[in-house]
């Protein structure tokens, strides 16, 4: 490790006793170098650079993680159901095959599996295409639900979270061959919600970190529900957090995620006996084809006859849709949030010297200049309305500070400050998301943004400013479909004629009973009159020729006699 060519500055110590105890800010990924003077007279602290013949070992201490731990409360697992549904119309209430007693509402027999089935009877609906003279029909479904795909989510409810500050520690030490080796390293995890605590660095009492409540969280998740999706083995851990509409644990509403769930190792509708008979909605078309349509009145499930796999949606991951998160995972009991950009937290080191001239001067800490070349990028919005720059910085290094202008000139109001960490000590070229906290108002087509470095080896002016345009990406479609599905069912039984229908069909007095304008009547009148004159015609026809048939009947009787006749 190298110092190259650090600035050294010098922080006022709060106590001048043999405990220096010294404040600093340290932000997410960002490194504090120091070192400290333990001879007896602290003349090494004298050579500013650290390039003597007694060098003095160089303290590192990095803030790798910010981690939120949320407890879980409660959790059940959850599928998005497949729903299949088989229905049956009857005409004629007298054929026994689906009425409210045969088909009360209740859960269908025999099921197997993951499958679940319940019972509708829907009475008095539409006679499209029955008889006339048929006022009313009766519906009776099934509706099967089985999770699609066999894919299951693990909802849980989050509680207050627990904040930890996760830091890593080096002692570096120069070889005989002058470089840096570590000689010491060590990972502290500090939970920042409480009182102070501390912890030593390295395996002596020399250094000690210590850190306390840093105030109101800027961002945290908020308690509440949230799922994950399962792995094929139905197990949970280590799966990213998504947040979405979603029931708690005593709720199950059909219009958000979770009312298919387990339950003794058996998915089913929350309350189905009750969710689903008021909830299903049938129209008939056609009784006697066995046609109709069926709707259930709820979101997040897919019709198997119409195979609709757009039926619902699943939100991204919350590291998605927030940029701020790195990972969310749901472990055993609770989830473990991770930062991907934080704030400056304050720490406090602790240095215990044992002789009398303890002071300030004995620490010494070595800060990396930033500088850069160029950069390009852009202001984006993006589907989840996060709004963030995007930028490439060209032969950049340390950390760099950058403003948006309220215009398009330099010397115009800063509207916002952000960093740009390249976090490198030699020139390299990075592409970066950073997150910005900035009302969009203030926003345009076009912004100015300047870069600043502490240095620059590239230009003369420490300022690098370019005019990026916004982008806003549109919000993602999220509609879901009405969920109706045409079906057709077999039921010869269903509407099958009865003695008591044919002769009912006979009768011309029904005919004229069910004529419904004069037309319709006149013609029913001049179809009757037709067939009684036919039928007179017949019946005096027969009789004219009565006579013939008999004569005719006579001699085929005679021809067909025995020729002889036995004595």
């Amino acid at each position: 490790m190298s110092t190259g060519n650090g600035v050294v500055h010098k922080l006022v110590s709060e106590d001048p006793q043999k405990l220096i105890n010294i404040g600093a800010l340290i932000g997410l990924h960002r490194t504090l170098c120091f070192t400290v003077d333990e001879s007896e007279n602290g003349t090494l602290s004298l050579d500013k650079n650290n390039r003597g013949t007694k060098m003095l070992p160089m303290h590192s201490l990095t803030l790798i993680r910010l981690e939120h731990q949320y407890p879980v409360t409660s959790t059940y697992r959850f599928a998005i159901p497949e729903v299949d549904t088989d229905c049956k119309c009857q005409c004629d209430h007298r054929n026994n095959v689906c009425t409210e007693r045969i088909h009360p509402f209740d859960k269908c027999a025999g099921n197997s599996g993951d499958t679940s089935c319940y019972k509708t009877f829907f009475g008095n609906k539409v006679v499209n295409g029955c008889e006339e003279g048929q006022h009313s029909s009766n519906v009776c479904c099934e509706l099967s639900f089985s999770p699609y795909r066999n894919v299951t989510y693990t909802a849980v409810q989050l509680g207050a979270p627990r904040l930890y500050a996760i830091f890593k520690y080096f002692l570096y030490r120069k070889n005989k061959d002058g470089e840096w080796d570590y000689s010491e390293n060590k990972v502290l995890t500090l939970p920042m919600n409480g009182d102070l605590v501390d912890d030593n660095l390295g395996h002596q009492d020399l250094l000690k970190l210590k850190i306390g409540s840093q105030g109101p969280l800027h961002n945290f998740l908020m308690p509440g529900m949230y799922f994950v999706e399962n792995k094929v083995n139905g197990d949970s851990k280590g799966q990213e957090l998504r947040q979405q509409e979603l029931n708690d644990i005593e709720s199950s509403d059909m219009d958000k995620l979770g009312w298919y769930r387990e339950n003794t190792r058996k998915f089913e509708v929350v309350k189905g006996l009750r969710k689903i008979q008021n909830q299903h909605r049938v129209t008939v078309e056609n009784c006697v084809e066995q046609k109709y349509k069926s709707i259930l009145e709820a979101e997040y499930y897919v019709n198997k006859k119409s195979n609709e796999d757009s039926k619902y949606y699943i939100g991204d991951t919350i590291n998605k849709k927030y940029k701020w998160i790195e990972s969310a995972t749901l472990l055993t009991r609770h989830v473990s949030l991770t930062h991907k950009e934080g704030i400056n937290i304050k720490i406090h080191l602790v240095v215990n010297l044992t002789d009398d001239k303890s002071n300030h001067n004995r620490v010494t800490f070595v800060h990396f200049p930033s500088d850069i070349e160029d950069f390009s990028g852009e202001i984006v919005t993006d589907e989840n309305s996060n709004y963030y720059f995007n930028v490439t910085v060209y032969n950049g290094t340390g950390f760099i500070s950058a403003s948006i202008k309220k215009g398009l000139s330099e010397s115009d109001e800063d509207v916002s400050k952000f960093v740009v960490p390249i976090n490198e000590v030699n020139p390299v070229n990075k592409t970066m998301h950073i997150p910005l906290n900035i009302d969009l108002d203030v926003i345009k087509g076009e912004n100015l943004i300047c870069l600043r470095a502490t240095k620059s080896k590239f230009r003369r002016g420490k300022n690098v400013c370019r005019i990026v345009e916004y982008k806003l990406l549109p919000l993602k479609d999220n509609t879901l479909s009405q969920g109706v599905v045409g079906g057709q069912s077999n039921c010869p039984e269903c509407n099958k004629k009865i003695v008591n229908d044919f002769v009912k069909y006979l009768n011309p007095g029904e005919w004229y009973k069910n004529a419904k304008t004069w037309d319709e009547r006149a013609l029913i009148l001049g179809t009757l009159a037709f067939y009684t004159a036919l039928a007179i015609c017949l019946i005096l026809l027969l009789r004219t020729c009565l006579p013939v048939f008999k004569g005719l009947f006579s001699l085929m009787k005679w021809l067909f006699q025995p020729c002889c006749k036995s004595k």
